[in-house]
């Protein structure tokens, strides 16, 4: 009977956007700049050489969506990592269009409120045209 190791929603998709953008595991490996056997032990959800699910680094996601052209945030409930784990989004510069967490904390008050209040309008925009939170028809 083979043990079943219970796999990181990460591994499916990174292996998945990893192939929908024609990038060999190699190519991979080295936008990360980490070696062809961690991307093997990250898709597989295993480590090799302990048998344990392999973890990913909170960092590490960040840069695996920016490889991959991934919401950050999606990458990081992927590989489980829990929110007061993430890092800092307010020095990170994101090459995705899908940004979806941004620290306003450092702005004043009435800048926070503008922001929240454009954030509601655009959401409310979307609902009102009837588009969905993937910006497809509901």
């Amino acid at each position: 009977m083979t043990k079943k190791v219970e796999k990181y929603p990460i591994s499916d998709l990174v292996r998945q956007r990893r192939r929908d953008l024609g990038m060999t595991q190699d190519d991979f490996a080295k936008a990360v700049d980490r070696t062809r056997f961690w991307v093997i032990n990250l898709e597989k959800g295993e480590s090799r050489q302990t048998g344990k699910p392999f973890e990913v680094e909170p960092l590490m996601c960040v840069r695996i969506a920016d490889v991959l052209a991934l919401d950050p945030v999606q990458v990081l409930t992927a590989a489980k990592i829990p929110e007061n784990e993430w890092p800092n989004f307010s020095n990170i510069v994101a090459k995705s269009d899908f940004v979806r967490h941004i620290d306003i904390t450092r702005l004043t008050i009435k800048q926070q409120d503008l922001i929240t209040d454009l954030v509601n309008e655009l959401k409310e925009r979307n609902i009102d045209a009837g588009l969905d939170k993937k910006g497809g028809n509901a």
